[in-house]
């Protein structure tokens, strides 16, 4: 029996305690535990490192559209000093097709390139300041937008008229940096007196008669070197209660107006020969003299306060852009001629010497609905 103890405990030592399981349940636990969270911290890992992944994208794409913004930041004043110098490479800053150039529409690189030259014959000592702080370059659906100002100078090379110009242009470029438009959105310009404004101011009636025997002949050939290369002309006709507003760069553009198919007919009605003198009155009895009247104005708005009209009452949608586009014609204006037989009134532009027609209105004497 003194043996017992001593069998006792040699029969008891295999068997674990209790303590000794709670160690074993303890240490797996904390086994189990700590997997959990490496598994936790691989995934979260994981995540950061997506996440990590998208946050180094974002400044790629800001570098990318930084470059394009810079880019197009030197296009334009290397542009611009070209324009100065009047050594513009249009291959190298415009697109195939241009979309707008100023007023005028869907036209080839080689027609602004021929615009542009005749624009350096007619100016001499031309200056442009662009305004860098001014240029705002924002990411549109085909490419990018260019909003800027600047200031342009230059000498009319025929009259010696001085013009200063306050800017403020639009320029849209493709993907490629190539422009695809080119349109003012607001321009103040300032002229210095000419020696002949006289001569402008009451010229010669003989000089606009060649202009008014093409359209007496229908001969819309000849008339096309009285439209305005850059300007164009707006064409306004009345269809029904509201009048319509057309533009052309083709004088023979109005003749296949489907509004106005009389055109032509009205044209070869201008039977009297042109005076200068102050414009008639008018009502719809009538006008106060009758023949063809040549009468400065001092301001012309009809085109632009008609486009404002018509977009207010939903008869036709003009921009902020066609707006412009019009003032900037408008400006331009300098004569009226009246021809009371045809109740017809044509808005002309005495130019560098030159006479360019860039209202046509058979409807401002209408009476009709």
């Amino acid at each position: 029996m003194n043996n017992l103890p001593s069998l006792f405990n040699q029969t008891l030592l295999p068997i674990k305690s209790p303590n000794t399981y709670l160690s074993f349940l303890l240490l797996l636990s904390l086994f189990l535990f700590s997997c959990g969270n490496d598994q936790t911290d691989r995934s979260r890992g994981s995540e950061e490192s997506t996440s990590s992944g998208s946050s180094l994208e974002a400044p790629d794409t800001q570098a990318l559209l930084r470059d394009k913004e810079q880019a197009i930041s030197s296009i334009l004043q290397a542009y611009y000093q070209d324009l100065e110098s009047e050594k513009i490479n249009v291959q190298e800053y415009y697109a195939p097709v241009i979309n707008t150039f100023f007023s005028q529409r869907d036209l080839s690189r080689s027609d602004v390139g021929t615009i542009l030259i005749n624009g350096f014959q007619r100016v001499e000592n031309r200056r442009i300041s662009l305004d860098r702080n001014s240029i705002i370059i924002s990411q549109v659906d085909e490419g990018f937008e260019a909003v800027f100002e600047g200031n342009l100078s230059f000498t009319n090379s025929q009259s010696g008229q001085k013009i200063q110009e306050v800017f403020k242009n639009q320029v849209m470029f493709n993907e490629d940096l190539q422009i695809t438009s080119y349109v003012s959105l607001d321009s103040k310009s300032e002229s210095t007196p000419r020696a002949n404004s006289m001569a402008i101011a009451e010229p010669s009636t003989p000089s606009v008669r060649p202009l008014i025997q093409a359209l007496k002949n229908n001969d819309y050939a000849a008339v096309q070197q009285y439209v305005h290369p850059e300007l164009g002309y707006f064409y306004i006709t009345r269809p029904g209660a509201f009048d319509a507003i057309h533009f052309f760069s083709q004088a023979s553009a109005m003749e296949r107006q489907a509004n106005t198919p009389w055109i032509s007919e009205l044209f070869s009605e201008i039977r009297c020969q042109v005076v200068v003198s102050p414009k008639p009155d008018f009502d719809c009895e009538g006008f106060s003299k009758e023949g063809c009247f040549l009468s400065e104005i001092a301001s012309y708005e009809r085109v632009s306060k008609l486009m404002k009209a018509l977009a207010e009452y939903d008869y036709g949608e003009f921009t902020q852009t066609d707006i412009a586009s019009a003032k900037k014609l408008e400006a331009a204006v300098t004569h009226e001629l009246i021809s009371t037989e045809s109740y017809l009134s044509l808005l002309l532009g005495f130019i560098e010497g030159k006479w360019y027609i860039l209202v046509v209105d058979p409807a401002v004497y209408d009476c009709s609905a």
